[in-house]
C-alpha cells in the first residue's frame, strides 16, 4: 500500500526550505571498515569499542535551466553546466566503559573520536539570456572553478552516573555531555564572466581570483539530572534539569589575488569576517509515567530559558556588532501505547522542539564563490520550534500471516528557518536564511503484508507479498 502527503509553507515568493537528506546525486564509490573489541575486565568493569573507517568519492556531472522572475517584469534564463568530484575519508573511535560500584551504584562514561578530511572540485559554465522591456539579449557568459579541503576532529564524552535508593522506584541519574570540534577550510575560487548591456556591448569584465581559509571551533557542555519516585504500583513521576552552554566561532579570511605580487595576498575586507555565537539554555521539567498490563501513557513537559549571543567583527567596519535574543519556550510532550492484543498495537506520540540556527546560517559575511548566486548569513534569525505527532497501528493475524502497518505523521513550525532568494540586479541572486511562521507537512503511509501461496492456520507461508 503506498502512501500520500500534503505540505504547505509561508513566506515570500522564493522560499526554499533546504535540501532533504538522503543518498547524494551522482555516482558513487566507497568503502568502509571496521572492528569491535569488548571484554570484561572483572565482574564490575566492563569494556568495549569500536574503531570505523569510511571513504566516500562521488562524480556528479548534471546541466540545468533556470527561470528567474523579477518583480519588475524582468526575467533571466540560464543555462548550466556542471562538474563536482567530493571526497571524504572519516575515522571513528567510540568506546564505553561501565563500573558497577555496587548494587546501588553505577557509573557509565562513553568517550568518542573522530577526524574527517574532505576534497571537492567543481567547474560550473553559465549562458544567461535576459529579458528586459521586452528586448531578449545575452546578459551573462562565464565560467566558475572551485576547489576545496576542509580538515577536522571532534572530541566527545559522556558521563553519567545511576544511584537507586533502598525504596523501589526512586531513583537519581546526573549527566555530563560535551562536544569539542575543529574544522579547518582552504578553497579557490576562479571566475571570469562578461555581463553584457541590452544593445550586446560589453557591460563590465569581472574575474574573481580569490583564496579563502576558515576556521571553526566549538565547544559544547550539558549538564543533566533526573529524579524518579513511585506514586503506586503503575504510576511513576520524574523530575528532571537540563543546563547547556554551547560556544562556537568561525573565523573566514578572503585574499585576492595581486597581479604585482603573482600570490593571494590582498586582503578583501567585505568577504572577511570573524563571527562568536553562544547559546546558554536552563530546562527544567517534569513527567508522569503510569503502565498497566495493555496500555500505558506519559504526560510532561519542560520550560526552557535561552539565551543567544553573537558577535560579530567585521574587517570592513571598525566596530563590533553585538546582538542578544532571549527566549522562553514550553515543551510539552505526551504518549499513549494501547495493546489490545499480543500482536496488535496502536501508538501515539506528541513531543516540542527546539533548533537553534547553526553558526554558518547566522555569520553574516558574503560567499561569493558562485558569481550569480551570493550566500549571507543572518545574525537576526531566531531558533525555530517544531510541534511533531505520531500516530501509528499494528496488527499481525497468527492464523493467516496477513501483516498491516499505517502511519500517520504531522509537524508544524514556528520560527521556521527557510533560504530567502532575492535578486540584486544583473541576475545575481542572494540567498540569505530568514524566519517563516505558517510552515507544516502531514504524511500518510501503509504497508500490507499478504502470503501468496495458501497456507495451513499457524503454519509460515514460503512467498509473501508487501
Amino acid at each position: 500500500m503506498g502512501g500520500m502527503g500534503a505540505q504547505q509553507g509561508g513566506g515570500a515568493a522564493r522560499r526554499n526550505a533546504g535540501g532533504a537528506g538522503g543518498a547524494p546525486d551522482g555516482n558513487t564509490e566507497s568503502w568502509n571498515a571496521g572492528i569491535n573489541y569488548r571484554n570484561t575486565i572483572t565482574p564490575k568493569l566492563q569494556f568495549s569499542g569500536n574503531y570505523f573507517a569510511a571513504h566516500t568519492s562521488t562524480v556528479n556531472r548534471s546541466s540545468s535551466y533556470t527561470q528567474n522572475f523579477f518583480n519588475n517584469d524582468s526575467a533571466s534564463y540560464s543555462n548550466t553546466g556542471s562538474y563536482n568530484k567530493n571526497t571524504s575519508m572519516a575515522h571513528r573511535f567510540n568506546t564505553r566503559i561501565e563500573y558497577t560500584i555496587d548494587s546501588m551504584n553505577s557509573i557509565l562514561l562513553t568517550p568518542t573520536f573522530s577526524t574527517q578530511h574532505g576534497e571537492s572540485v567543481s567547474y560550473d559554465s553559465v549562458n544567461t539570456r535576459a529579458v528586459v522591456a521586452g528586448t531578449n539579449f545575452t546578459a551573462i557568459t562565464g565560467n566558475n572553478a572551485r576547489s576545496n579541503t576542509r580538515d577536522g576532529w571532534n572530541l566527545g564524552n559522556n558521563l553519567l552516573f545511576r544511584h537507586r535508593f533502598f525504596k523501589p522506584g526512586r531513583t537519581l541519574t546526573i549527566g555530563w555531555n560535551t562536544m569539542l570540534n575543529q574544522s579547518d577550510g582552504d578553497g579557490y575560487n576562479t571566475s571570469p564572466y562578461i555581463f553584457y548591456n541590452k544593445d550586446s556591448s560589453i557591460n563590465r569584465r569581472q574575474n574573481l581570483q580569490q583564496q579563502n581559509f576558515q576556521l571553526t571551533h566549538s565547544f559544547n557542555n550539558t549538564i543533566s539530572t533526573s529524579y524518579t519516585e513511585l506514586l503506586g504500583a503503575h504510576t511513576i513521576l520524574e523530575f528532571n534539569y537540563a543546563y547547556g552552554n554551547n560556544q562556537s566561532n568561525s573565523d573566514r579570511k578572503t585574499y585576492d589575488y595581486s597581479t604585482l605580487s603573482g600570490k593571494y595576498d590582498s586582503i578583501n575586507k567585505p568577504l572577511t569576517n570573524y563571527f562568536e555565537n553562544g547559546l546558554i539554555t536552563s530546562r527544567p521539567g517534569a513527567n508522569l509515567r503510569v503502565k498497566y498490563a495493555k496500555y500505558d501513557f506519559q504526560l510532561g513537559g519542560a520550560v526552557q530559558f535561552a539565551t543567544l549571543q553573537n558577535l560579530s567583527r567585521r574587517a570592513i567596519f571598525t566596530k563590533d556588532s553585538l546582538t542578544t535574543q532571549r527566549y522562553i519556550d514550553f515543551f510539552p510532550a505526551a504518549s499513549f501505547n494501547y495493546n489490545p492484543g499480543t500482536r496488535t498495537s496502536l501508538r501515539f506520540n506528541y513531543r516540542g522542539s527546539t533548533r537553534a540556527p547553526s553558526i554558518t546560517q547566522l555569520q553574516d559575511v558574503l560567499d561569493v564563490s558562485n558569481p550569480l548566486n551570493y550566500v549571507t548569513g543572518n545574525p537576526s534569525l531566531r531558533q525555530e520550534f517544531d510541534h511533531n505527532v505520531n500516530i501509528s497501528y499494528n496488527s499481525f493475524n497468527v492464523n493467516n500471516f496477513v501483516f498491516f502497518n499505517a502511519n500517520l505523521t504531522g509537524a508544524m513550525a514556528t520560527n521556521k528557518i527557510v533560504n530567502s532568494i532575492d535578486s540584486l540586479g544583473n541576475s545575481i541572486l542572494l540567498t540569505k536564511p530568514v524566519n517563516i511562521n505558517g510552515a507544516w507537512n502531514v504524511a500518510l503511509s501503509g504497508t500490507i503484508g499478504i502470503p501468496l501461496k495458501k497456507v495451513a492456520s499457524g503454519q509460515r507461508s514460503p512467498m509473501n507479498l508487501t
